[in-house]
């Protein structure tokens, strides 16, 4: 057990593009780990074997690497995992088989990636996130589809994006939300009900026009 009974893990500025897939298997960590953070670093590739064996973690850390794509099932075995964070990376698509089995998450991180859109319900599996920050991503559209299952977000952070189209009805599903950021993007025009019973939004630097 080469780790002992470690439970923090930081590897920052690391040269390693993959996870091997038992990386974390065959003993190396006794499932007492529960923060890792493989940050700023050349990580392109992530199997889904290498953080199964992880049962205990609760904070998953890998911002800054060049992840371009995640992997049905990717967080497999994280059903205790409450932090993910994916920021500054180069991913471009996300849907609900991503981040299924991430039952317990309250905060995630992806913001500062090339996501271009959110599929219908990709959060619904995470019934108990609170904080989504999907800031300077690539972000067009967003609809009633976009927050299904998430009853209990508190802070959606959208800013930076290329959203020009904000449905009627897409923030209907998420009532105690305490926070919308939708700064510099796109949009043109407001719908009168599209904030209906919101506490706080942020919309600066609109283009009102036909």
């Amino acid at each position: 057990q080469v780790l002992g009974n470690l439970t923090i893990l930081n590897i920052d500025g690391h040269e390693f593009d993959s996870l091997p897939t038992d990386a974390f298997g065959a003993g190396l960590v006794p499932n007492h780990l529960e923060k890792l953070h493989l940050t700023n670093g050349r990580l392109s590739v992530l199997p889904t074997e290498a953080l199964a064996p992880l049962r205990k973690l609760k904070v998953l850390d890998l911002h800054g690497n060049r992840l371009k794509e995640l992997k049905k099932n990717q967080f497999r075995g994280l059903r205790d995992a409450e932090v993910l964070d994916l920021s500054f990376n180069n991913i471009t698509k996300l849907d609900s088989s991503h981040l299924a089995d991430l039952n317990k998450m309250s905060w995630c991180n992806l913001s500062n990636n090339a996501i271009l859109e959110l599929t219908r319900g990709t959060f619904a599996r995470n019934t108990v996130l609170r904080v989504l920050n999907m800031s300077f991503n690539k972000l067009r559209r967003l609809d009633s589809n976009s927050f299904r299952g998430m009853r209990f977000i508190r802070r959606l952070y959208f800013n930076d994006n290329q959203i020009s189209d904000v449905g009627r009805g897409t923030f209907g599903s998420v009532t105690r939300v305490g926070t919308v950021d939708l700064a510099r993007n796109k949009i043109t025009k407001i719908d009168y009900q599209m904030f209906y019973q919101l506490n706080f939004v942020e919309v600066s630097q609109l283009v009102i026009g036909p």
